[in-house]
């Protein structure tokens, strides 16, 4: 069947006989779906979270643009009627900048922490790496201190029991604690303190704040990949 031309309908005389439909635009109703910027796209990552703050580094050596994001629970952020600070959950997101796409997301497991106060502003731990800061005050390090060519991550968790250091670096696949749980035990912020770094041999030495025990190191053991107290 051959197509008429517009002009051709309309001159057909009305008493034709002719059926004289109307030509249909066909459009494409599916809604538009507006793309998240890759910022927009981690400060939403979760409904049931909020994003407190996040970190760039190179933590897994993907090459690729890493963040490290901070995040707390929707549900926690007013406990009986007081503001709540904590971070609940970290991820590492790494991104396709270009595209503005989340390529992988790794999750920095069983780390979780309240406010900690002023414990880490009198400490010497520079020399770990940059300093990370949430609510104005240091939050921990970041920085390849063993010299591995990734980042570490020289973070601290505030429980009821005390202030501890949660020590982490990515192995290829997940990242892992770099203290055993003894070790990590072993040095409560509340009755220790940092007093030194050795850059050369990786030791990292905690005093008793009332100089009642003698002082604990931790020293970076190549071999294992962790860091491990010495007697």
């Amino acid at each position: 069947m051959s197509c008429k031309k517009k002009d051709d309908v309309n001159s057909m005389p009305i008493n034709s006989g002719a059926i004289i439909v109307n030509p249909v635009v066909t459009q494409d109703l599916k809604e538009t779906v507006v793309a998240k910027t890759l910022q927009e796209q981690i400060e939403n990552y979760s409904e049931s979270y909020v994003l407190l703050f996040q970190e760039e580094g190179n933590f897994t050596n993907s090459e690729k643009k890493e963040i490290l994001a901070f995040y707390q629970t929707k549900s926690s952020l007013i406990i009986e009627g007081v503001k709540n600070n904590s971070v609940r959950i970290v991820y590492c997101f790494i991104c396709d900048e270009s595209n503005q796409t989340i390529l992988n997301t790794i999750e920095i497991k069983d780390y979780g922490t309240a406010e900690i106060e002023d414990h880490l502003e009198k400490t010497p731990l520079e020399a770990l790496g940059r300093k990370v800061w949430w609510l104005g005050k240091v939050f921990g390090y970041i920085g390849d201190f063993n010299n591995n060519g990734k980042e570490e991550l020289y973070f601290f968790e505030l429980s009821s029991t005390g202030v501890f250091p949660a020590f982490y670096e990515f192995d290829g696949s997940d990242f892992k604690e770099l203290l055993s749980k003894e070790d990590f035990f072993s040095v409560n912020l509340d009755t220790w303190k940092a007093t030194n770094i050795d850059t050369e041999n990786k030791v990292l030495t905690f005093e008793h704040k009332n100089g009642e025990k003698p002082a604990r190191k931790l020293a970076w053991n190549e071999k294992k990949q962790m860091y491990e107290r010495m007697e």
